[in-house]
């Protein structure tokens, strides 16, 4: 009888200590991790704004650089000779220093002349140079040139003479590394990285080389495509966590009259990482639980045993 009223009030101080510490415990690792989360997140945001910007920027020189090639004096003259258009275009090239080539086509899709002709096969079937000889100065898509093995985005200008003629267009290539020195500046921790898809969601910049113009999974088309607040997604058997900018989700770039780029810059690290403070932290707390716990029960021993001798006086 004794034992078992005993028993009774170790297993009532036991409940009524455990369940208030489960959800303290639980509650603080809840909002511990979400905490962590967010901040991240919204970090990630900013750091995918910012080298936005800066990939930005170089597209916006690009376009500039090939308006100012399309109105040289002397490659906008028609009856110049190949051959000093071809100095020019060496001399632009050293002062620009980013191109891979510079080439001037005529409007019936022929090369006049170029630095290093990088480009193979009939240009009045692109449609960079179609656009060109709409009016438009454009950029390409991401692309390989095989010999000697580059990606690369073009930009194309119509050249127009004193009378607003079309009479060629120009073209520079731009090496993507020039991109990736930007994204993969980025480093945060061990797993954490950036890398862009383009409008097609293919990944044009990237850590690992390896994945350059391939595609991305279609967990992450969803999420951008649904404008997530962020992105939570699995790659390679990882759990990812980032965040991303693009152009479209954002009011002040939608507003933006000059031109710039429809990519997606994504900074995104390893779960596991991102929660590693989380998880020593809910360790702790285990062992903090489980000593409170060990004190509650030698409490509750103690007190039952103190309330066990009060009735038995009182027979």
């Amino acid at each position: 009888m004794v034992k078992r009223l005993q028993a009774k009030i170790l297993f009532y101080f036991f409940i009524i200590a455990l369940v208030p510490i489960i959800i303290i415990a639980s509650l603080a690792v809840i909002q511990s991790k979400k905490a962590v989360e967010n901040g991240v997140t919204q970090d990630f945001k900013q750091i995918a704004e910012g080298l936005y910007a800066n990939i930005n920027r170089d597209v916006l020189k690009g376009f500039e650089d090939i308006e100012l090639l399309a109105t040289n004096p002397i490659i906008a003259v028609e009856n110049i000779e190949a051959g000093e258009k071809r100095e020019e275009l060496f001399k632009l090239k050293q002062i620009f220093r980013v191109y891979e080539d510079i080439t001037l086509i005529d409007v019936e899709g022929k090369v006049i002349t170029s630095t290093d002709y990088n480009f193979r096969g009939a240009w009045r079937y692109k449609e960079g140079f179609q656009e060109a000889l709409s009016g438009s100065s454009v950029i390409s898509n991401v692309h390989i040139i095989p010999n000697p093995f580059k990606v690369i985005i073009s930009f194309t200008a119509p050249v127009v003479d004193k009378d607003f003629n079309i009479i060629a267009v120009v073209s520079a290539q731009l090496n993507m590394e020039n991109i990736w020195e930007i994204t993969d500046s980025v480093k945060i921790g061990e797993t954490g990285f950036s890398f862009v898809l383009d409008e097609n969601y293919r990944i044009i910049a990237h850590p690992d080389k390896d994945r350059i113009l391939s595609n991305v999974g279609e967990d992450v088309v969803m999420l951008i495509s649904d404008k997530a607040d962020f992105m939570k997604y699995t790659d390679n058997g990882d759990n990812i966590i980032g965040n991303y900018f693009l152009k479209d989700k954002h009011k002040d770039y939608r507003k933006l009259s000059a031109p710039s780029v429809g990519w997606t810059v994504m900074v995104v690290q390893n779960e596991k990482e991102i929660f590693s403070t989380v998880n020593e932290l809910k360790n702790q707390i285990i062992l903090f639980s489980a000593l409170l716990l060990v004190i509650v029960i030698l409490l509750s021993l103690s007190l039952s045993h103190s309330i066990l001798k009060l009735i038995k006086g009182g027979k």
